[in-house]
């Protein structure tokens, strides 16, 4: 037991449940038991209430309700997990880390959410080109360095557009 923590949270252990799949009872009920486990629980249900907050916040982007939303409904949901985080959140200094990074962010996170652009495409290009010279550093030589590059990039999933590259001694030549 550390921290003060219990040795086991019966809740915890359970599957996580996102809202749209708990009834208002079930809902509830998750809540009291988190109150019930003193202060503790209590952080942890006002975090998980301060995620959900956020959640519907993200929640009005086009890509999720498939029509788009105003600008309005933007400023309430906003408005929603602004005012949680500084009543109850409060108390949980990690609520408020979370929305003094969601305030330095927010108008960003409008634009997201207002238009339904992403950049998880980019961002997904950048994780794989991480990966790629994750699995080729530390390698003095330039030929096995590009040999392990090509390794880690070849797999499966390898796109049309990746095309190897050729490393031997011999003139490439394009036809």
């Amino acid at each position: 037991m550390t921290r003060g923590w219990p040795t086991r949270i019966p809740v915890l252990s359970a599957p996580i449940c996102t809202k749209e799949k708990l009834s208002e009872r079930a809902r509830n009920k998750l809540l009291c038991v988190l109150a019930d486990l003193g202060g503790y629980g209590r952080q942890i249900g006002a975090a998980w209430r301060a995620k959900e907050l956020l959640r519907a916040v993200i929640g009005l982007s086009p890509n999720q309700t498939g029509v788009a939303t105003t600008g309005h409904r933007l400023r309430r949901a906003f408005h929603a997990f602004f005012t949680f985080c500084g009543t109850i959140g409060a108390s949980v200094p990690e609520i408020v880390t979370l929305a003094q990074t969601i305030s330095t962010w927010r108008t960003e996170i409008a634009r997201g959410v207002l238009t339904g652009h992403s950049n998880a495409a980019a961002e997904g290009v950048n994780r794989l080109v991480k990966l790629v010279y994750r699995g080729a550093f530390g390698f003095t030589n330039v030929t096995h360095q590009q040999r392990r590059s090509r390794y880690t990039a070849s797999r499966s999933t390898r796109p049309e557009w990746l095309h190897t590259v050729n490393t031997s001694a011999a003139p490439c030549v394009v036809t």
